[in-house]
Formats: structure tokens, C-alpha cells, sequence
């Protein structure tokens, strides 16, 4: 299949890169992926947008900036973005939004759109045109006199099951699709979006790299954007691609959006597009290894990748290679550390490779005040944010806001909503590690992603958690250095941790504010039979038969095993609104493998629903 044109940066890189997707189509390391066909092992994007009591986006956006010194930073450095390109490997976008389209300084906003998944992949026919219409399967179309320099058109047909989102009903209505030439060989579409089997009243559709067009389809109320990512020189075959998850849109938004009411952290930065993610939030590491290797050909500064695969996945070659190549070219690659905290050594790939910026979440109580309306006394990591292990190695390296409200698809009912998530805070980084190159940039500074590294690590402020938790600390900008060799190394993190063994008294009081976790470690010999942990959340006992009992927080408990997998996890307990408060719960496992166990107990994020501030109570281990 022929698709648009592609930027070089050299034959060497061109030549590594070539040979490593020509091995990459034959490698399959998952039998859940073998089953389907697609090679690689899944990597996931999670979206569930949510409303909030904020009904001022960009609010959302300022916050953030200043707690990251995004804002603090520009004003001194005159950086907005400008002339940085921005890999945004995930699910596509809606190019029809208006906080989305071309930039103030008349520059493209999305100058790259490839889709590397089989949603909106047509094949079609030769047709013969008679008294100018073309027939197919026993129903004739109106072709007019549509320029076509080809010998024949072709059609084919879009089935809007396919290609819309999840959350509408399945349909099997379909749209006819005519391919023309206008040139040489087959280069534009026509949709008949109207079903009146005439394409003259449509607009034709050229491929997005050539003239960045795009239509939008009115369906069943609801509105979809569709973009031509690719076809074929014969005609055979093409791409329409949309955004049918909405995860890429709302990164896209909250890095680079340039509209009149809402901006994205680095507004005036162009986007390279990279759509991997289907409408089930699904994508394989072959697809991720493509389109990072289509970002290093296409130019790209830096690359977003708020995805993850679990760490008891096996990586491929071919993935790995390619981030070594970004690394090799110089080109920073910001990772989530993915959603599977708040257990020790629960951190993601590829935010876990030596050459990936891994990136953690946090909230602040500013984010929570103006978001949802939430009363917080201090910040805290994210119960989700992944983790490295507990002595501190491969951790993130520094943690970023966690939730803000961002562009969403014109499917959905509003065109702003909320979401979080490590997905986010690495969508974050990514807006700031473009200021700093802006700024290098115009200084002369060529940093490298290593020192890029250590500058973020040095400007990081300290949030008073683990290293495994934190990292370096929270992402905040600090001074550019004139002198590269003025940029210090950072130092090896550590963390001191206490480990009990059955000897001793495993019985603990806990007082834990809103929102943060605390972790216990325990040791497992051999052949023990079992291993227990209840908790008590404190009650306030009632003085009447009028009053009722009170819980003393809101928490739950997980177990996590020494290979740092979640075992077992309750439901949250205590402070509810309903009758039935239940202030106690237990995890456990038989015949527990030998080795340090975590448990973990995590505070609800809001306690102050329920005039709390921090949940207390007791914890019991007990090992057989």
C-alpha cells in the first residue's frame, strides 16, 4: 500500500530501522495474539472521561501549568512550543475540533496522521462507468463528470460498524466509497454521505500528508471525523481513519490545543500523529514499535507514549530496538508508568527501559479544589501510579498531575471533559520537556536525553515520598544552563525499607492522610501454609439509637506477592452513605511463595465527602 510521504533523516538510521520492521511482521510472543493474528503482546490506553464540577476548561489547564512552572517557565524563556514536533503515538485524533486546528503563527497543528490499525481499512473494485454511473452489486451510483485519469473507478465500502465507537449500537450500514484519480495514479475519495447513491454532491477526500483535508460524518446523531491516511497507487486499496477511542484527542488537547477558549500547555507545538490504539483501547507492540519508528524518520523532537504493557509481559525485540534508536537519535521518549499501583514494582513498560522517561502521578490540592470541588491538605501519589521496587531502583523518574480536563471527539456530548491517570502525567512532561528543547534551542544548548534527564531530576521538587513512589520528586521547571557541562548528574535512588518476619509483632496502628498509601513488608520462608492480613478501620460508636455508627476513614487493603503482582484487593470500607457500613476486611493467600510480601493500604482520595481528613485503624499479618 502506498502512503504519503516520509521525511529521512539519514541513510544509516533509514537502513536499522528498515531491517528492523522487516523482522517485525514474523514475531509473535503472546498466545492471545497469536490467536488473533496480530503478533506482539497488547498494550493498552484505559479512557473513561468523566464531568466535573468545573465548567472552565482552560482553568483546569492553568493549574497545572503553575504547579509544574510550565507558565513560570515560557514568561522567561519566550517558549510556547513553536517549531517543536510532537510524536503522539495512541489512538488517533479529531482533527474537526475547534481547540485542534492550525496554529496562530499559520503553522500546521497536525503536520504527520498514519494509522497503523486495520479500523477504516477498505478493499475495493473495478467498476465501468455507463451513461456516468458505476453499478455494484445491482445498485447504481451517479459519477458525473468526476475527473478520474485512471482506466476505471473503483469503489468500496465503509461499514460504519466498524470504524465508530464503542459506545454507540452496532450497525450495519454502509457507505459507498468511489476512488479516483486526479492525477497520475488513484490519489482522492469521494463518501456518499448522504446515501442517495450520487457522488457529485460529495467533497472529494485527499490523503491527510498531501493536503491535510478531513470530513466529518452526521450519523445517527453523533458526529465523526474521518481523515485518508493512506491508498493504495492502484487503487486497491485505503485508509479512513477516526478517532474512535478519544484518548489520543484529549492528550492532544491538553499538550498542544490552540483554540480561543481553551489552550494546551505547549499551544503553538505541532503534532505528529500515530494512530495504534483500535476502538477497544487495544494496540500490539509491533504496532508500537512501527510508529516509533515512523516518528524517528518523520522528525519528530520528542515522543508521547501514554500507553503501557504489564511488566509480566514479554518484550520484544523489535520494540526495544526501536527505543534505542529514539535514544540514538536523540529524541526523548516519555512514558506512563501505568495504572497498576499502588503495590512496589508495579511499574509499566516501556516507562521502566533505561531509555524512557517513566513518569508517575500525583494530585495537589489545587487540582482537586478546582476539578471537583474536593478539600485535600497536602498532596499525595496516586494510589494507581505504577512503582518501582522498594528499595527505590526503577522508579519513576519524577511524578507528574495526575487529572485535567481536555478535548474530547465530537461523538461525545460536550467537547471538554475530565480524566487521569499516568496517561496524563506523561502527557504533561511531554508539553514541558517541549519548552526546555525551545528554549535549548534557542540558545544553542544541544542537551541529550540524558541530560535531560538529569535537569528534570534536578529541578524536581520533593514531595516527602519513597523513591520507588516519586521518583526525583514532582515535575516543576526550574533554570536553563547556559553550558551543557554545568548540568549536574543525578544521583542513584534509594530507599530504606523494614521487613518483618514471622518473629515478630505484626500488629500496627494506622493513620493514613487522604489519598495516600502505606506499605508493610513481609518476609515468607518456606513452606509456610499461609499468609492473612485484616484490617479495622476505627468506629465512633453511637451514643443514641438515633445516631449511627461512624468509620473513622475510608480504605482498603492489597496484597501483592514478591514478584510485585496484585494478589488479592477488598472494595473501599468504612465511610459510606449507606446504612450498612462495613469497617473491616481481610486479604489472603495459601501456600504463599517464599519472599518478601507487600501489603498495602490505600486512604480514599475523598474523605473529605466524609468530614475526614485520613483513615485510622489497625492492621494484623498473620503467617501460618
Amino acid at each position: 500500500m502506498g502512503d504519503c510521504k516520509m521525511q529521512k533523516k539519514g541513510w544509516l538510521v533509514l537502513l536499522c530501522l528498515l531491517l528492523v520492521a522487516g523482522a517485525a511482521s514474523d514475531h509473535y510472543s503472546s498466545q492471545q495474539e497469536r490467536e488473533n493474528g496480530q503478533g506482539g503482546v497488547t498494550v493498552t490506553a484505559p479512557f473513561h472521561p468523566q464531568y466535573t464540577s468545573n465548567d472552565i476548561p482552560q482553568s483546569s489547564v492553568d493549574v497545572v501549568a503553575r504547579l509544574c512552572n510550565i507558565s513560570g517557565f515560557r514568561k522567561q524563556y519566550h517558549t510556547s512550543g513553536s517549531g517543536q514536533h510532537i510524536a503522539l503515538i495512541d489512538s488517533g485524533i479529531d482533527l474537526s475540533h475547534e481547540a485542534l486546528r492550525d496554529n496562530q503563527n499559520g503553522s500546521t497543528k497536525v503536520i504527520v496522521y498514519r494509522d497503523f490499525t486495520q479500523e477504516g481499512m477498505l478493499y475495493s473494485q473495478a467498476v465501468s462507468v455507463q451513461d456516468n454511473k458505476v453499478a455494484i452489486s445491482g445498485t447504481a451510483y451517479y459519477v458525473g463528470n468526476i475527473v478520474n485519469n485512471a482506466q476505471q473507478y473503483r469503489i468500496a465500502f465503509l461499514r460504519l460498524g466498524e470504524i465508530q465507537p464503542k459506545i454507540f449500537p452496532d450497525t450495519e450500514q454502509q457507505l459507498a466509497v468511489l476512488i479516483v484519480a486526479e492525477g497520475a495514479q488513484y490519489d482522492c475519495v469521494y463518501i456518499d454521505t448522504n446515501q442517495n447513491c450520487d457522488f457529485t454532491d460529495e467533497t472529494a477526500l485527499h490523503c491527510y500528508q498531501e493536503k491535510k483535508e478531513q470530513l466529518t460524518l452526521h450519523s445517527a446523531g453523533y458526529n465523526l471525523n474521518l481523515a485518508l491516511t493512506s491508498i493504495a497507487e492502484d487503487g486497491s486499496q485505503l485508509q479512513l481513519t477516526a478517532d474512535t477511542l478519544g484518548h489520543g484527542t484529549f492528550l492532544a488537547g491538553l499538550i498542544a490545543a490552540n483554540g480561543a477558549d481553551y489552550q494546551g500547555l505547549a499551544p503553538q507545538a505541532q503534532l505528529c500523529v500515530y494512530k495504534i490504539f483500535n476502538r477497544e483501547g487495544q494496540s500490539s507492540q509491533i504496532q508500537l514499535a512501527q510508529a516509533i519508528r515512523a516518528a524517528i524518520l518523520d522528525g519528530a523532537d520528542c515522543i508521547n507514549l501514554s500507553l503501557s504493557i504489564p511488566k509480566d509481559e514479554a518484550i520484544c525485540p523489535e520494540l526495544e530496538e526501536m527505543l534505542n534508536q529514539a535514544r540514538a537519535a536523540n529524541i526523548p521518549l516519555i512514558a506512563a508508568a501505568g495504572n497498576y499501583g499502588p503495590g512496589k514494582n508495579t511499574i509499566a513498560y516501556p516507562a521502566r527501559a533505561e531509555s524512557v522517561l517513566g513518569i508517575g502521578s500525583y494530585v495537589a490540592p489545587e487540582m482537586y479544589a478546582q476539578d471537583k470541588a474536593l478539600m485535600l491538605q497536602k498532596p499525595f501519589i496516586t494510589d494507581y501510579s505504577g512503582r518501582g521496587t522498594q528499595d527505590g531502583a526503577c522508579a519513576p523518574l519524577l511524578v507528574a498531575p495526575a487529572g485535567m480536563l481536555s478535548t474530547v471527539p465530537a461523538w461525545y456530548s460536550q467537547s471538554y471533559l475530565y480524566d487521569y491517570g499516568t496517561s496524563i502525567s506523561a502527557a504533561v512532561v511531554t508539553a514541558a520537556v517541549t519548552h526546555v528543547q525551545e528554549a535549548a534551542k534557542k540558545r544553542n544548548l544541544l542537551i541529550s536525553v540524558e541530560q535531560l534527564q538529569d535537569l528534570l531530576a534536578s529541578w524536581a521538587r520533593d514531595l516527602e515520598f519513597s523513591a520507588a513512589e516519586q521518583g526525583y520528586g514532582a515535575l516543576r521547571l526550574g533554570k536553563l544552563p547556559y553550558q551543557t557541562d554545568k548540568i549536574l548528574k543525578r544521583d542513584g535512588l534509594r530507599t530504606q525499607t523494614v521487613v518483618y518476619k514471622k518473629e515478630d509483632v505484626l500488629t500496627w496502628q494506622f493513620h493514613i492522610s487522604q489519598g495516600q498509601s502505606q506499605s508493610w513488608y513481609v518476609q515468607v520462608e518456606p513452606g509456610m501454609k499461609g499468609l492473612s492480613a485484616i484490617i479495622q478501620i476505627k468506629q465512633q460508636q453511637p451514643s443514641t439509637e438515633q445516631e449511627h455508627l461512624i468509620a473513622m476513614g475510608r480504605c482498603r487493603i492489597s496484597l501483592y506477592d514478591p514478584e510485585g503482582s496484585l494478589v488479592e484487593e477488598t472494595e473501599y470500607l468504612g465511610a459510606s452513605y449507606s446504612r450498612e457500613i462495613v469497617t473491616s476486611g481481610a486479604v489472603e493467600t495459601q501456600h504463599p511463595s517464599a519472599g518478601i510480601w507487600e501489603i498495602v493500604v490505600t486512604s480514599a482520595d475523598n474523605l473529605s465527602q466524609y468530614n475526614h481528613v485520613a483513615s485510622e485503624g489497625v492492621l494484623k499479618v498473620e503467617l501460618k
